[in-house]
């Protein structure tokens, strides 16, 4: 292991390429799923899907960084918001 010490300028290009790698890598992870499914995915399928956990994307959800369908007593999310949510991230939009 290395340490080394950084100045706060480069602490903050280096989270910032970080947050934006990760971005990427969930970014080609859409294109695993085929663009015409319909059907909304489950919070458990949605968090597999964008790799983070349960309580992860609960925090999302209520923050609203990523729009959640109530249908009867399930929460499901659609493909589409999920897309539309990391590309307003990935943009630098809203929270970005």
């Amino acid at each position: 292991m290395m340490i080394t010490s950084l100045n706060w300028e480069d602490f903050k290009i280096l989270i910032k390429q970080s947050v934006r790698e990760a971005i990427e890598e969930l970014t080609i992870n859409t294109k695993q799923i085929p663009q015409n499914t319909s059907k909304p995915l489950s919070r458990k399928e949605a968090a597999s899907f964008l790799q983070i956990s349960l309580p992860t994307l609960h925090s999302y959800t209520q923050r609203g960084l990523i729009k959640a369908t109530k249908i009867g007593k399930s929460i499901r999310y659609r493909i589409e918001d999920i897309e539309a949510s990391l590309l307003t991230k990935k943009a630098g939009g809203k929270n970005g």
